[in-house]
């Protein structure tokens, strides 16, 4: 620990307002000039592209003693600052928005900005975060939108009952996963799972002390705002130890300081536990450490936090989204009766014949986490197409429906457990009234449809739809009767079973506007489908997301003919494919053991089936990228919204090896 952990910031003294009270030293980064240009740089890219006002609350990181960046990441490597301080204006610009209003109106927020994090620009900040390092990145990128944006604002202080409970909820609604992911970002650190291990208390004790602080200083702005939402330990405190309002805000400046404390204390024990603790982890300690300390005083002498806001309720999505279906809390899950899947009565009788029991499995499977592939690839073409934002929205509505239908209906003929994590609709809700749901889905991405009055349109859908159903028809002919195709079979049955959704996008793009016709895009949005069809599946066999998502191998236990098996039932090797063609036909109905699958999996990399997919994974993605390259030529606008869904998109594994 004789290395000075100190390189891109300097101590600070404090200046401004005197109610800062930390204990703790304060240091800022050398090059604040650099996240002050990032939040510029944010607002005007958020004022051209969303039109929507919100940027008139000028910078929400900027302050008289400098940026809330160069404060929370005081020694991020200055290549990485202005990446960082974008997307945490971005997340703070969030926050504003939700903070007053309902908690529908906090959930359609929370879909904004997964639509935000694909701004257009000369070159997005998570582009960036990526090209500089593609794992850190999508660490980023799935902490904000599988953890942060799919929880965390349906709660509120009344409904926890203890310090420890409100802060397992308040680190949620805070984004703890995606700060932490950020920090690491900013030190170039990659943690294993027993450095975490290591430094837990660490990070509990300085999520405390930052959320607390935030908490004692946004209270005055808080209190009156929306009281059924307010998420504040100062409530709590008043709530549960009927103290006056002085009182509670005395006592938490005491939780505060006592917190700052037992950091010092905790880490000193860390230090003489690991005499040799690897040097990382030392200055993330020793970093940490000023970050409490520098979020406590931009805190204090923020506007941000100092004045009442007497705007109305900005909500973006009013103006900028269509209205869609909150999230399917768990309060709302109890309205259910788990035995029979039925509304319950209220104390006044019936609740009446409407769409409740219809919508509800439509609600949990869109509340599940999801990236939107298809929803931000209408985003990226629309670069090129510039349709109106009405109708963009509206087409972005079919296509999301139409998807969540296809997976109600996949999973049940698949006899799917799981969904993204989750029990499998049919599972919650039965298969009957599943069925029913997503049949009723198409209506309704029918009827929104017509209302756009362009009766071509209906035609496309219906085209598209009649491909979807006769490409799925072939899937599971091949699938129950055992039998394979051959590879052109396979690609045709790939381009109207998946490609049709993505036929049905540009289909509906070019006969909204003159600009470009279906022939110039035909060859990318046939390779964009067999794309998403190939690493589905591939990935479904190699990697852990997948299998904590959907099981082990899980398309094995449907007995799939995926591409791999494919591959596999093509190659020399007879013996493979009597044991894989033996296996499914013995246990069509059955669920594979490990063991089974593992030995699937042994004869996949020994007939270079799994090898095989990869490279056709990479070739189709390098044909893609090549196209997409030739369109910016051709149109003359760049599409960084197209290449960073692909860079999302294509952490693909290459093949492992089987112990």
């Amino acid at each position: 620990m004789s290395a000075s952990p100190w390189v891109y910031s300097i101590h600070l003294i404090p200046r401004g307002n005197t109610e800062c009270f930390t204990t703790l030293p304060i240091r800022i980064h050398k090059s604040d000039h650099l996240a002050e240009a990032a939040t510029r740089r944010f607002n005007q890219e958020w004022a051209a592209t969303m039109q929507d006002g919100a940027h008139a609350l000028s910078s929400r990181l900027s302050s008289p003693v400098g940026n809330y960046s160069s404060y929370l990441y005081p020694e991020c490597h200055p290549e990485r600052l202005g990446i960082l301080a974008y997307l945490t204006e971005l997340a703070f610009l969030h926050d504003d928005i939700t903070e007053g209003g309902t908690y529908t109106d906090a959930m359609q927020e929370h879909k904004a900005l997964a639509h935000a994090l694909t701004i257009e620009g000369n070159e997005t900040a998570l582009l960036e975060c990526l090209e500089i390092d593609a794992e850190a990145g999508m660490r980023i990128i799935d902490d904000y939108g599988k953890v942060w944006l799919v929880g965390g604002e349906d709660i509120t202080t009344d409904c926890v009952s203890s310090v420890d409970e409100y802060m397992e909820l308040r680190r949620i609604n805070a984004g703890a996963h995606a700060f932490w992911s950020m920090v690491m970002f900013s030190l170039c650190i990659k943690l294993t799972g027993d450095d975490i291990i290591i430094m837990k208390p660490l990070f509990s004790l300085a999520e405390r002390a930052m959320i607390f602080v935030n908490d004692y200083y946004s209270w005055p702005k808080e209190k009156g705002q929306n009281a059924d939402r307010i998420v504040n330990v100062v409530k709590f405190f008043m709530l549960h130890d009927h103290l006056s309002e002085n009182e509670v805000r005395a006592k938490t400046r005491e939780h505060i300081v006592n917190f700052e404390k037992q950091y010092l204390s905790a880490r000193q024990a860390l230090y003489r536990k690991y005499e040799d603790l690897p040097i990382h982890l030392v200055k993330l300690a020793e970093v940490i450490e000023v970050t409490i300390a520098g979020v406590h005083y931009f805190t204090a002498n923020s506007p941000r936090y100092q004045i009442h806001s007497n705007d109305p309720n900005p909500s973006a999505s009013d103006t900028l989204y269509k209205n869609v279906p909150s999230n399917f809390s768990q309060s709302t899950f109890q309205q259910w009766d788990k035995q029979n899947h039925q509304p319950v009565l209220s104390q006044q009788g019936l609740m009446g014949i409407d769409k409740s029991a219809l919508n509800a499995p439509i609600l949990y499977i869109q509340s599940l986490p999801s990236k939107r592939a298809r929803s931000q690839l209408l985003d990226a073409f629309n670069i090129w197409f510039e349709i109106d934002h009405k109708t963009l929205t509206t087409f972005k509505s079919v296509i999301e429906d139409l998807h969540s239908a296809s997976l109600i209906l996949d999973d049940i003929e698949d006899q799917s457990p799981l969904r993204r994590g989750s029990t499998a609709t049919h599972l919650v809700f039965g298969a009957a009234q599943s069925v029913n749901s997503a049949t009723y889905l198409f209506v309704q991405a029918s009827r929104a449809i017509h209302e756009l009055n362009k009766p071509e349109l209906l035609t496309i859908l219906f085209d598209e739809l009649e491909a979807l159903f006769v490409g799925q028809s072939w899937d599971l002919q091949w699938r129950d009767a055992i039998a394979y195709p051959s590879e052109q079979d396979y690609w045709e049955m790939v381009d109207q079973k998946t490609g049709a959704m993505f036929q049905m996008v540009l289909r509906f793009m070019v006969s909204t506007t003159s600009r470009w016709s279906l022939h110039d895009f035909k060859p990318l949005i046939t390779r964009l489908g067999r794309w998403f069809q190939i690493r589905d599946d591939y990935m479904n066999l190699q990697s852990e997301e997948y299998t904590d998502q959907k099981g082990f191998c899980e398309d094995l236990d449907e007995m799939k003919l995926s591409y791999t098996i494919m591959k596999l039932l093509h190659s020399d090797n007879t013996t493979a494919k009597h044991i894989v063609q033996g296996i499914f036909r013995r246990n069509h109905d059955k669920k594979l053991s490990v063991q089974t699958k593992i030995q699937i999996l042994s004869l996949l990399h020994q007939t270079g089936a799994l090898a095989q997919t990869w490279e056709c994974l990479q070739a189709l993605q390098s044909e893609i990228e090549a196209l997409i390259e030739s369109f910016e030529g051709l149109t003359g606008e760049a599409n960084p919204t197209m290449r960073l869904l692909l860079k999302v998109l294509n952490s693909i594994p290459p093949p492992k090896r089987i112990a």
